[in-house]
């Protein structure tokens, strides 16, 4: 249950990745952030979880089910969702966490190299946006815990207390999250 919240919303994924035009997701972000309300989407949900048959597939559609996680934080940090309402939180759920810090790069990179094409301007980085706003959480990530704490993004949520010392902490707001036993925060 998160603290001082309402629990997660799930959203499907690709709801987000089909429209993600102001038009449709301002309203619903607005509201969201108006309430403290996370926006949860949870990998393997909302769309064909099989999209090869064959030698590998069973790995493949494994794999296939983490990149809707990566796309909806991308489609909500480019179309500026997320700098539009600076106090809305997302959670990627059981995606890993590894990959966080590295899709911020790649952002911030193309961020740059491509400014004259980037609209809309955001006012922060996006891995400024990232590390503010996107929570990832994970069960089978052990090279997280080497990366999580050499990138300093801290939004993670680790199914095993104590693989990461854990990071159930937001820099901003403290801890994220309170267990059924009663903890909260690192």
């Amino acid at each position: 249950m998160l603290t001082g919240s309402l629990p997660p919303i799930s959203v499907s994924p690709s709801a987000i990745i089909r429209s993600c035009s102001p038009s449709w997701h301002s309203p619903f972000s607005a509201a969201a952030e108006r309430a403290g309300v996370v926006l949860g989407f949870h990998i393997g949900t909302g769309g064909d979880t099989v999209v090869f048959r064959g030698p590998g597939g069973a790995v493949i559609n494994y794999m296939e089910t983490t990149y809707p996680g990566m796309r909806v934080v991308s489609h909500l940090v480019a179309s500026g969702a997320l700098d539009r309402h600076p106090d809305l939180r997302i959670l990627i759920a059981e995606g890993g966490a590894a990959w966080v810090s590295a899709i911020g790069d790649r952002m911030d990179e193309a961020y740059r190299q491509h400014g004259m094409f980037v609209r809309p301007e955001l006012s922060r980085l996006p891995s400024e946006i990232i590390c503010q706003q996107v929570y990832a959480s994970f069960q089978h990530d052990k090279s997280a815990v080497q990366v999580v704490p050499a990138t300093g993004y801290r939004n993670v949520l680790s199914a095993r207390r104590a693989e990461l010392g854990v990071l159930y902490f937001c820099r901003r707001t403290g801890p994220l999250l309170q267990h059924a036993d009663g903890a909260s925060g690192p």
